[in-house]
């Protein structure tokens, strides 16, 4: 089985579309090889609480 991983930034990629987010946190739940790496310029308390 192959791994993949998953790189984004943060804001107004992944929290610019909450619908999207929600389709992609159901589908991350059902497939277990991939990893996801969240990038931002912000301290990483404050990316923790929008997710």
């Amino acid at each position: 089985m192959a791994s993949w991983l998953l790189v984004s930034d943060a804001d107004d990629t992944l929290l610019g579309d909450p619908a999207g987010l929600r389709s992609l946190t159901g589908f991350l739940a059902h497939h277990r090889d991939v990893s996801v790496v969240v990038n931002s310029s912000r301290p990483v308390a404050s990316v923790r609480a929008s997710f």
